[in-house]
Formats: structure tokens, C-alpha cells, sequence
């Protein structure tokens, strides 16, 4: 999860997971044209939460774009964001929370016997 500190200056760091009520949360739109909903750590374990928010974009660029410009707190992978967190045009919230597994899975049968 990560904000922008423009954001984070005129709307607070969210220290909590129950925080985000109060925060305004960019939704990715999932191919079925539901929201994505956010997997955080929990003590330990995987959790999916909805979020609130009143913006939904269904890409990341655009999601990563939007976070930059201020709009709202996102959810994007680590890797997609490295230059921003290094230019720390982009900030690293509620990190404790963040899920620590590898995001992407391809499987793919042999054609080989």
C-alpha cells in the first residue's frame, strides 16, 4: 500500500489497518467488474478487506499515476513502484501489513510425454 506524501500530509498517515474507513482508496477493476479486494498481513496470516473508495481504474499505470497525483492510497506490487519508493515520489504505508509471498504464479502444462 502506498500513498503519496502530498496525500499523506493533507490526509494523514494511516497507522491502522481500520484507518483506511477514513482515507480514500484507489479500486482496481478486476476483468468480472468487481474491485479488487486488498490482501494484507494479519498476525500472520492472509487477509482479503474491502477498502473505501470512490475511484476504480483498471490498470496499474494508471493506478500508479493516480497515487503520484495525490488521489488516494494504492495497492500495487513492490516491483512495479521501485523508481517511485526510490525517488520517494511514492510512500510505503501500513508496511507491517503487507503480504510477503511471491504475487505472480504461471502454470503451464508439457506437451512433452
Amino acid at each position: 500500500m502506498v500513498a503519496s506524501p502530498a496525500y499523506l500530509k493533507k490526509h494523514d498517515t494511516p497507522r491502522q489497518l481500520g484507518e483506511l474507513a477514513n482515507h480514500q482508496c484507489l479500486q482496481l477493476l478486476l476483468g468480472d467488474n468487481s474491485s479488487y479486494r486488498w490482501e494484507v498481513d494479519v498476525a500472520g496470516k492472509k487477509k482479503s478487506i474491502r477498502v473505501p473508495g470512490a475511484i476504480t481504474i483498471n490498470d496499474t499505470v494508471t493506478t500508479i499515476s493516480a497515487c503520484k497525483a495525490g488521489m488516494g492510497i494504492a495497492y500495487v506490487l513492490e516491483e512495479r513502484i521501485a523508481d517511485e519508493l526510490a525517488r520517494r515520489t511514492l510512500k510505503v504505508v501500513l508496511e507491517e501489513h503487507a503480504c510477503a509471498e511471491d504475487p505472480l504464479h504461471i502454470y503451464y502444462s508439457s506437451l512433452l510425454q
